[in-house]
């Protein structure tokens, strides 16, 4: 089965660039429109203090040709207007609106004919008669402001290809654990019950990895148990009816006995093995832990006092061997240890003398038998 939707990296890449985008957008669009606004006023105090210059060096009555202040810019364009618009001498257009606007006295800028333009009367006791205009070309002032917007958009994709890189990476770093923890659920789905995901820095990526760890491990532990069921319930199943059986056909063998005795036995020995079975699928289903360890030698005391008697009877003798500094062992919450062991070994001794002296040894990491 396929999985739809989008890859985690493209998601993650996608949303970092777009929320950059549209950081730079905003911090972009009035910056520019700043640039724009700064360029054009510090042209026209430039103009403004060019023509208040001129305007102070004219005289009253202005004769051609005048002689302007040097130091003034070489690309100005300098004219004399009167308070109508009419232009007196100097260069520019041969009316200008412009200039009749400062009949009042003040200086006004505006773009005009393609200039960026400043006009200034001329100071006079009986007010203006005559009007300065100095002007710039325009398309000088818009090469600046595009050549800084030029600059501002540069930087600004320096931005987002910086941010594209951490993009990349990070959308990288997000995935590859959930990359990992995809193949090890795969893994575990094939069988592999070893799986281990290692370690990523992502508190939630480490804790899915370890339930998937832990799951497996008890996948792996339910199996083994299940597999140990299958391959030690024949051989249980096996023995016990092997001694109910050699009870009964020892019985049988015997003209004139009495069977109800060995009809008792078999029936107690019936009920010890569907026990048996009982402890060994209970056994094979519990995945709790034990909270307590069990005490091997009081087993095994316990097995010696049930069979002692029976066994002395028929002329057996009983040898139960504990090994030595056993290592600590956790019993089943259903003590399955004794059942199988009485089951398995005991009917046989007590069969009609078909079987050896018994023996139960209990060695640490095999199952009692």
């Amino acid at each position: 089965m396929t999985a739809q939707g989008v890859p985690l990296r493209r998601r993650v890449l996608v949303v970092i660039l777009s929320v950059t985008g549209l950081v730079v957008a905003l911090f972009l669009a009035p910056l520019a429109v700043a640039v724009n606004l700064l360029y054009h006023d510090q042209t026209v105090a430039a103009l403004q203090r060019d023509a208040a210059w001129v305007a102070a060096a004219v005289p009253d009555e202005p004769r051609v040709p005048l002689k302007l202040p040097t130091g003034l810019p070489g690309d100005l364009a300098i004219g004399g207007y009167s308070v109508r618009g009419t232009r007196v001498f100097g260069n520019g257009p041969g009316h200008s609106s412009l200039a009749a606007s400062s009949k009042d006295g003040r200086v006004h800028d505006t773009v005009e004919a393609g200039f960026l333009a400043v006009s200034a009367p001329v100071p006079s006791d009986d007010g203006p008669a005559l009007v300065i205009r100095v002007a710039t070309p325009n398309s000088e002032v818009t090469e600046r402001v595009h050549e800084a917007w030029l600059l501002m958009g540069g930087l600004a994709l320096i931005v987002i290809a910086l941010a594209a890189g951490a993009a990349v990476r990070q959308s990288a770093r997000l995935a590859a654990p959930l990359e990992r923890l995809t193949a090890a659920a795969q893994a575990l789905g094939g069988g592999d019950f070893s799986v281990r995901a290692s370690p990523s820095g992502l508190r939630e990526a480490d804790q899915a990895g370890q339930a998937l760890e832990l799951t497996a491990r008890r996948l792996g532990d339910v199996l083994t148990r299940e597999r140990a069921f299958s391959a030690d319930v024949s051989h249980q199943l096996r023995t016990g009816l092997t001694g109910l059986l050699l009870g009964l056909e020892s019985s049988l063998s015997r003209p004139g006995a009495d069977l109800a005795p060995a009809v008792h036995t078999a029936l107690t020995r019936g009920e010890r093995l569907q026990e048996v079975i009982d402890d060994l699928v209970r056994l094979s289903r519990d995945s709790r832990v034990p909270s307590e360890q069990l005490d091997v030698a009081a087993l095994m005391e316990d097995l010696r006092q049930e069979w002692h008697g029976p066994l002395a009877e028929h002329g057996r003798r009983l040898t139960i061997t504990v090994e030595p500094a056993l290592p600590p062992v956790s019993p089943s919450p259903r003590p399955s240890g004794r059942s199988c062991v009485s089951c398995s070994t005991m009917p046989c001794a007590t069969a009609g003398g078909r079987s050896p002296s018994p023996s139960a040894t209990w060695v640490p990491g095999r199952p009692s038998r």
